[in-house]
């Protein structure tokens, strides 16, 4: 009997030993970034602070490290303990490209290695972008926080404001450029502007959380946090954006979803899954009629993020460039946008 006893605790002390280690609970350093992306000169802060799992009394130890073209630029030691924050800043000169750099760092205790985090810092040269060519076309803004209205003359563009009825009565435009997070009231004026267009029409629509239901447009509101976007390649609209950059703007950004039919042209420039029927897309022109509707439901009014003005440059030259010059000589850009 005892010899049974004895085989079964050792045969229970071999399974245990041959268990794998219980996953641990999670890092033990949160680190966040202000601004991951800026125009130089300027300046960045990384702020840390220890997590729930991080249970051992302090103090620890942050060896925190820049890095510029793979080249380190900045080491320095800081101390935190649980409860604390620690931050670090950093002012960058102006570059004359745009630059990657990277932070990392690596937290101790008593002289023991626990972990190590590193991130992204994108360097970007003063905000320069060319004016964008008009063509002479007559631009609407309906915008109520007003971002596009004080955004589209630093592009160089003329713009009214359709927010005002004395506007709205006045001729009809050639191109509708209209603001995040529309109302209800602003995207029912929008839909009767549509709808009574006497020719071809341009409207942009930044990122909408509804749209009316004559749009025929819906917007995803359950997507699949794993499910890849596909980027077109060399698409005029992502220009000189690098795929970080691409998927940065992505975050917290709900695809819009839109039927197939006939007589409907869809170009999608930032594609997530769909199917035989349904095109899913973030970034996407719709032709049909005498109307062309670009989506984007990415981030593009922060002017102090340089990916967000990148994309906002290249969407208004787009979609002046649709109309096309009216000034016969006026050269008409090499690069444009698929039909």
């Amino acid at each position: 009997m005892k010899r049974c006893v004895i085989a079964g605790v050792f045969s229970i002390l071999a399974h245990l030993g041959a268990m794998p280690a219980v996953a641990a609970e999670g890092p033990l350093l949160a680190v966040a970034i202000d601004p991951d992306s800026l125009y130089t000169p300027g300046k960045m802060r990384l702020t840390f602070e220890l997590t729930p799992a991080g249970r051992l009394a302090g103090p620890y130890h942050l060896r925190v490290t820049i890095y510029v073209a793979q080249n380190a630029v900045r080491d320095q030691t800081l101390t935190i303990a649980k409860g604390q924050t620690a931050s670090y800043e950093l002012s960058f000169p102006r570059m004359h490209e745009t630059t990657q750099a990277r932070y990392r760092v690596e937290l101790s205790r008593a002289g023991e290695f626990l972990e190590a985090s590193e991130g992204p810092i994108g360097l970007w040269p003063p905000r320069d972008l060319p004016p964008v060519a008009q063509h002479r076309a007559k631009v609407w803004v309906l915008d109520t926080s007003g971002a596009l209205q004080s955004l589209l003359p630093e592009f160089g563009v003329t713009a009214a404001d359709a927010g005002f009825q004395a506007i709205r009565d006045f001729g009809h435009p050639d191109v509708i450029f209209v603001g995040e997070y529309l109302d209800g009231t602003s995207m029912q004026i929008l839909t009767e502007r549509i709808a009574a267009a006497p020719g071809r029409l341009v409207v942009v629509l930044l990122r909408q959380r509804q749209f009316h239901k004559d749009i025929d447009v819906v917007i995803d509101k359950k997507p699949d946090p794993c499910s890849p976007a596909v980027p077109e390649p060399n698409s005029v609209l992502l220009r000189s954006l690098s795929g970080r950059d691409v998927m940065r703007l992505l975050n917290d950004a709900n695809a819009v979803e839109i039927r197939r039919y006939p007589d409907r042209s869809i170009d999608s420039h930032l594609t997530a899954p769909g199917d035989a029927q349904n095109v899913r897309s973030y970034l996407c022109t719709v032709k049909e009629a005498n109307r062309v509707i670009l989506f984007c439901q990415l981030s593009t009014v922060a002017r102090q993020d340089p990916r967000q003005m990148m994309l906002l440059h290249n969407i208004v030259q787009f979609a002046c460039d649709q109309v096309g010059p009216a000034d016969p000589n006026e050269p008409a850009r090499s690069e444009r946008g698929k039909p």
